[in-house]
């Protein structure tokens, strides 16, 4: 062999050894998923299934394994996208996609993102990707990819029953992401499958906070705030109030006002402020590959009620008005005495919230959740969202009340637009119901034998001695004489419209008893008897009326409203200690 012959073998050898070595590291460095075939290229026809759902500004192809991992991706802006289809018109054309990982079952997936890079359309297609120069083309359709909100009837909703409803509508939607805003750093989410029903764990995760104490007094504050003289009211104790007007409702309240509201199954869920909590409800699309699209484009703000309100001063759990619907909660509802019994019946044959035990409220119950805030124009139930302000039953049924003219008996019903108390026809009146549910209020009275009368379920003590104050017992002199006498104790006050109430005992009705009060409250220094049926003056000023003050009626038990200037009787109270 020749020198030049020996020089091109060795070449030939060189080279050939170079060329297997490059195809061994293209093996090597290959590290493709299972089946893999090679890259190919791969057309699609696009097209969008509404012109007029939402315009992306941006487009990503991607292919996913039969392991749902995303193996290809590749970007477009809305111009870009545009100018790769060969229809530019219509936007309807085919489009390549070079370099793509070969194999059976691949998904090619079209996700269309907005500015903020939400997903707002989609479309998918699976196909066999062989390992060819270009493959068949597949067609794909890009649909919207989002969750339309319904708007609620009422945009005030139960936690429980009917939370703002909303339509199913991404056809290839798997799950969704159901979120709740109640501030802008409280964020509420839940991921449920499309076929779940609404999760009761995202229900009990609203606004749940610790359970706040009973306080364990039968007669809570009236929520009186404001400081009154005959006719002028102040949220400031600056018109000599100090001297003429001391020791009206305002300055005592020593068992304030205090409300938990309770889920359906007896759960406490959150402390309530003075009106529903507001919230902000979206639901997002996620699809099976974790891609979550856009928030609706408008999401909607409501309230959210609750089925039971418990007093944390008495422990007593209410059942709240609901609904606006005929049913057994709805607001506006009106029955006869016997219509109400009957409506009891059924709540509780139904379990109402779990319970079976509900009962119509006695009179001292009922009254309590009256409240005289003089920030409104009218007294509110705060705590009581969807309660009207119109007259409600009590249990306190009038013994012997029959006469010829009215030969049914009649009932006690509390007014809430004016927080009076009287009694109505059980037949032919009809008036709303609330129903409650705990151990019943009443007085637990000891006579301390000083002149005094113990009561350990409101924590006051009461005077027996009772006066007409001052030279013509007006509201003002009243206030004044309780608040200057020293009879055993110097914390004498007027008591407030809830606090006098709280000793009416509404079993004893005329003739057979000479008052609606406990006979211990007789005392043998009463000028006579007759000093017990009649009207007391209470510390809490009328805010429909500031001329006027709240008055019972030792007689029957009836509560009313007096002008400050006239003459009416005082017992006074104490805390006790």
């Amino acid at each position: 062999m020749n020198t030049n012959t020996t020089k091109l073998f060795i070449l030939i050898c060189f080279l050939l050894f170079s060329c297997g070595n490059d195809n061994n590291s293209q093996n090597d460095n290959s590290s493709a998923p299972q089946n893999y075939e090679g890259l190919t290229t791969i057309q699609f026809k696009y097209s969008r299934s509404d012109e007029a759902i939402g315009r992306p500004s941006s487009y990503e192809a991607a292919i996913y394994d039969e392991n749902d991992s995303k193996i290809f991706s590749k970007t477009w802006s809305s111009r870009e996208f545009s100018q790769a289809l060969k229809n530019d018109e219509e936007e309807d054309g085919l489009i390549l996609l070079e370099n793509v990982p070969a194999g059976q079952y691949r998904n090619l997936v079209i996700l269309g993102k907005n500015s903020y890079g939400d997903l707002i359309l989609r479309g998918e297609v699976e196909a066999s990707i062989s390992a060819s120069q270009v493959n068949p083309t597949l067609n794909i359709t890009a649909e919207d990819f989002k969750v339309t909100l319904l708007e609620p009837s009422n945009l005030s909703v139960s936690t429980w029953e009917n939370l703002p409803d909303f339509l199913w509508e991404s056809s290839n939607a798997e799950k969704y992401i159901v979120r709740i805003m109640y501030s802008p750093e409280n964020i509420i989410t839940e991921t449920i499958d499309t076929n779940s029903p609404f999760p009761a764990s995202l229900v009990s995760r609203i606004f749940k906070g610790p359970v706040p104490e009973i306080i364990t007094s039968s007669c809570p504050d009236t929520g009186q705030i404001q400081y009154f003289d005959y006719e002028n009211s102040s949220s400031d104790f600056n018109f000599n109030l100090d001297q003429d007007y001391y020791g009206q409702d305002a300055h005592y309240s020593k068992f304030q006002q205090s409300y938990t509201v309770i889920e359906y199954d007896g759960k406490q869920l959150f402390e309530t402020s003075n009106t529903p909590q507001k919230y902000v409800w979206d639901v997002i699309p996620v699809d099976r590959y974790g891609n979550a699209g856009a928030p609706p484009r408008r999401a909607f703000t409501f309230s959210i009620l609750w089925p039971i309100t418990r007093d944390n001063n008495t422990g007593l759990m209410w059942a709240l008005k609901t609904q606006e619907d005929g049913s057994t909660h709805d607001t506006s509802m009106i029955y006869t005495w016997q219509e109400a019994n009957a409506l009891l019946d059924e709540i509780n044959s139904q379990a109402y919230c779990g319970f079976t035990d509900w009962r119509i409220p006695n009179v001292q119950e009922l009254s309590c959740l009256f409240t005289c805030d003089s920030s409104k124009n009218k007294p509110q139930l705060q705590y009581f969202p969807n309660t009207s302000p119109a007259e409600y039953w009590t249990s306190a049924v009038l013994n012997n009340y029959s006469t010829p003219f009215e030969p049914d008996l009649s009932v006690w019903r509390v007014d809430f637009s004016s927080g009076k108390i009287s009694e109505k026809n059980l037949s032919t009146e009809p008036a709303r119901v609330q129903f409650v549910r705990g151990e019943p209020i009443t007085s637990i009275l000891t006579d301390n034998g000083d002149g005094t009368i113990s009561d350990s379920g409101s924590g006051l003590m009461w005077s027996k001695t009772v006066a007409l104050p001052g030279t013509n017992g007006t509201w003002k002199e009243a206030l004044q004489y309780c608040e200057g006498l020293n009879d055993i104790y110097d914390d004498w006050r007027l008591p407030n419209r809830n606090e006098l109430i709280s000793i009416i005992d509404y079993s004893r009705n005329k003739p057979n008893d000479p008052a609606a009060i406990d006979p211990l409250f007789v005392d043998s220094n009463y000028i006579a008897n007759e000093d017990l049926s009649l009207q007391y003056w209470t510390s809490t000023t009328d805010v429909n009326n500031t001329n006027n003050a709240y008055t019972v009626n030792f007689s029957n038990g009836e509560v009313n409203t007096n002008n400050k200037g006239f003459a009416i009787m005082v017992r006074p109270v104490r805390y006790i200690q």
